[in-house]
């Protein structure tokens, strides 16, 4: 008499073994996240034309380019602010507007200090 399968064996290893590079890539990318490692793409952000240039100045390690990222970013939050005054719309991004032009002078405070 023959002995039955197991649902383990009835799996060709082929498929388990996408499964485990599969789950072990989602295990990466939430790690990467809870170690707080930026893994946004434009398609998450909620306010891309101003979260990605944030972003990028966050990431920035050359002092001298994080100056010019600086200045562009702090004109770019303030410009945005600006043009969202008007509009009773956009009240959630209003509200995120300060918080990112406090990271950006944060920023612009350090970079300011001299080296030690």
């Amino acid at each position: 008499m023959a002995r039955p399968k197991t649902y383990f064996e009835q799996v060709p290893l082929a498929v388990v073994k996408r499964i485990l590079k599969e789950q072990a890539a989602q295990r990466k990318t939430a790690l990467l996240r809870h170690r707080g490692t930026p893994t946004l793409s434009e398609e998450d952000l909620k306010y891309p034309e101003w979260q990605k240039p944030l972003q990028d100045l966050l990431l920035e390690r050359d002092r001298e380019r994080l100056r010019e990222k600086i200045r562009a970013v702090e004109t770019l939050i303030i410009k945005r602010h600006q043009e969202l005054a008007g509009k009773s719309d956009a009240h959630l991004e209003r509200e995120a507007l300060p918080d990112a032009l406090s990271n950006v002078r944060v920023l612009k405070v350090w970079t300011d200090r001299p080296k030690s």
